[in-house]
């Protein structure tokens, strides 16, 4: 395919898309408008200067960077997305880089939110999420600021919430914790969302107490557990907590789960949501086998699910029928000649 581009570009393939796009000069340099970064997708620069004082304007707090500054980041970056390789092939190159060079590609990215876009939604976040590992979120505050900025938009695309995951693994704590409230804040429309539930459930795998309880609040709410258990991609959000959660919390949820014997039998009966009630079930005996809604469920659970088609891996999660060579992981077996 040939392209009809300005003269002195670079252009890259990008292995996520048929299309390709340019990467040229610093837009802060005195070339001409023909030199100014372009792409042939929606979301990514314009082929015009005002586009770009748009876009800075945004961060207009953030001091500019030099065109020195500027020219190292877009080259490495455009050298990064030339590699047809792996992502983590990718983050084993970028851990590599030196301090300056790191520094560099994160000026050029917050300073250009629609390349930020086109990163996470394009390439799921495996440059800006291994810059922002390789820094330990040194010098990436302004780049959390535009996850957070985003969050929603990412949280809901296929693509941007890989990317959202990468980069909140890769932030430092306090970072971690302004992308995590800002998630908190739709989880009613991420919870039962097929690409929302993954960010959630990263989210969730985190032990912070302030989230925690924030997700104990949520599922302590009948029609919240209801709706979650009862879904394909909120079951995996609900046993994502339940799995990492405080103790108090795990008996927190499980009294709502109980409270109600109907409803206790239509989660052990459901297709789906019999798979959270055995992680329920399974956490609490794990955690305290001798508290009291424990014992209760000992004591009560395996006779309300007798006749239900789910009562043997039920019974199972309570630790009842299991064998011992259930319980012990099994030994290779050595085989002696004659």
């Amino acid at each position: 395919m040939k392209l009809d581009v300005p003269t002195g570009t670079t252009f890259y393939y990008n292995p996520y898309s048929p299309k390709y796009y340019t990467i040229v000069q610093s837009p802060l340099s005195n070339a001409g408008a023909s030199s100014y970064p372009s792409s042939d997708d929606e979301g990514s620069f314009a082929g015009n200067s005002s586009a770009h004082s748009g876009s800075l304007l945004i961060h207009e707090k953030n001091q500019r960077p030099s065109d020195d500054v500027y020219n190292l980041g877009w080259s490495t970056i455009s050298s990064v997305r030339q590699e047809k390789t792996t992502d983590a092939a990718i983050c084993t190159m970028i851990q590599r880089f030196p301090f300056k060079t790191l520094t560099a590609m994160a000026a050029v990215i917050e300073n250009s939110p629609n390349l930020f876009l086109e990163l996470c939604e394009k390439e799921r976040g495996n440059v800006v999420a291994h810059v922002i590992s390789a820094l330990q979120g040194e010098k990436c505050d302004e780049l959390i600021c535009m996850t957070t900025e985003h969050a929603r938009r990412l949280a809901l695309h296929q693509s941007g919430c890989i990317a959202l995951t990468r980069i909140y693994d890769g932030a430092n704590q306090d970072q971690q914790m302004a992308i995590a409230l800002c998630m908190l804040q739709h989880f009613d429309e991420l919870v039962c969302h097929q690409f929302g539930n993954f960010v959630l459930t990263r989210i969730a795998q985190k032990s912070d107490a302030y989230v925690a309880d924030f997700f104990c609040a949520q599922f302590e709410a009948p029609e919240t557990l209801n709706r979650a258990l009862n879904d394909k991609f909120g079951s995996h959000v609900f046993e994502s907590f339940i799995k990492n959660c405080p103790p108090n919390e795990v008996f927190r949820v499980c009294s709502v789960i109980f409270q109600d014997m109907d409803r206790c039998l239509e989660f052990a009966t459901s297709r789906i949501a019999n798979y959270p009630l055995q992680a329920a079930l399974r956490q609490m005996v794990a955690v305290n086998p001798t508290h009291e809604l424990t014992r209760w469920a000992l004591a009560t659970i395996p006779s309300l699910v007798a006749e239900t088609k789910f009562a043997t891996n039920i019974n199972r999660a309570l630790g009842f029928g299991r064998t011992g060579a259930d319980q012990q992981p099994s030994q290779p077996v050595r085989r002696v000649k004659a």
